[in-house]
């Protein structure tokens, strides 16, 4: 079996009435990669998927599998099969015969069809559930049925268009162990659309963030998640925040910004930065300590900070502050041991410190 390699050169969608869904992506996915492409609504991230099934017809560009162009291939040609997030099972068709149709197609023999089904659902651990029907299933058994016929054609790379968005949250985590114990055992691509950051970095390899038809980062789900490359991937992943400024200076890689409030805030820069040009930085939530006093804080930065809102979260309490004039509201994130017994009061005026590491530089958002 393949193992799907994917590359896509300068890729583009363009439809008839002028809207751009995807513009010129340069793309590379390992072979037995699990791959998530995500962003918001109307990103792209759903027509870059279907462009790679062949199920939308190319603008531009090339799409090689296994270093196979195939961008004017038919999607029975490609190695490629879709999971759709509607499952589309056929409801007069029990799950065996869900499964084998594209066998059935094919004028393969009943008996064959039935084995090579029955093998398929062992996978998903739905055999014993061969003769019930669709409307005799859960959600989660039904998406069980839909993969396991989606990976009945023995695939290079399995193509998910959201698979787990219809599914209640404890049910949604289930699948994920699932389709990433697949993944590892069948050993080819997995390429993965989804809106949810939490889905993402919990299952990919390779984590693909897009915005207006654009990849603004790609790289693996600890490094999105740890060193956001813009504004955007800062805001839309979570876990930092953002404030702007001017960057003032800069000695190897540690910068310092200029706020607007007068404070000067040290972060990790790449060393060709551009002093004195206006700049924008993330701030891990996680990573901030909060203190009555500047004085109390042993940390590189402080700045003064006055509270919003405190949501206890159990394990956790987040507090949101008001910090420097015509930024966006500041989110610390307080682990349930250091939170103070009282929590803490709107209005009240504390102050905030992190270290240099804990922030970052951030470039413009690509193709902004």
């Amino acid at each position: 079996m393949k193992q799907g390699l994917v590359e896509l050169s300068g890729v583009s969608k363009h439809f008839a009435s002028g809207a751009i869904a995807v513009d010129d992506i340069n793309l590379k996915i390992d072979s037995g990669t699990y791959c998530c492409f995500l962003g918001p609504s109307g990103c792209g991230k759903s027509t870059t998927l279907r462009l790679i099934a062949g199920h939308e017809t190319l603008s531009d560009g090339q799409i090689y599998i296994d270093r196979t162009d195939v961008s004017r291939l038919a999607p029975a040609r490609r190695g490629t099969s879709m999971m759709f997030q509607n499952y589309a099972l056929f409801p007069h068709l029990d799950c065996s015969d869900n499964v084998s149709f594209s066998l059935k197609l094919k004028n393969t023999p009943r008996a064959q069809r039935e084995r090579a089904a029955a093998e398929s659902l062992s996978m998903v651990h739905m055999d014993a559930y061969a003769r019930r029907m669709p409307a005799q299933l859960s959600g989660g058994q039904q998406q069980r049925v839909a993969l396991a016929r989606a990976l009945q054609s023995e695939p290079s790379v399995l193509l998910l268009d959201e698979p787990l968005s219809a599914l209640d949250p404890f049910l949604r985590i289930a699948m994920r162990s699932e389709l990433r114990r697949l993944q590892k055992e069948l050993g080819i691509s997995f390429i993965h659309v989804t809106h949810s950051q939490e889905e993402a970095l919990a299952l990919a390899d390779q984590v693909v963030v897009m915005l207006d038809g654009h990849v603004v980062q790609s790289g693996s789900a600890r490094e999105i998640y740890q060193r956001p490359g813009n504004a955007f991937v800062a805001r839309f992943i979570g876990g930092h925040n953002v404030l702007s400024g001017q960057l003032s200076a800069q000695e190897g890689q540690v910068g310092r910004v200029d706020t607007a409030g007068g404070h000067q805030l040290s972060v990790l820069a790449a060393e060709n930065g551009h002093p004195f040009a206006a700049c924008e930085l993330s701030v891990r939530k996680d990573r901030v300590r909060i203190a009555s006093e500047a004085q109390g804080l042993d940390t590189d930065n402080r700045i003064p900070a006055e509270v919003i809102d405190s949501e206890y979260h159990g394990r956790e309490t987040q507090v949101t502050f008001s910090v420097e004039a015509g930024d966006e509201p500041f989110t610390v994130v307080v682990a349930d041991t250091d939170c103070p017994a009282a929590g803490y009061t709107p209005g009240e005026r504390l102050w905030l410190g992190w270290q240099t590491v804990d922030s970052r530089l951030l470039d413009p958002v690509p193709n902004s």
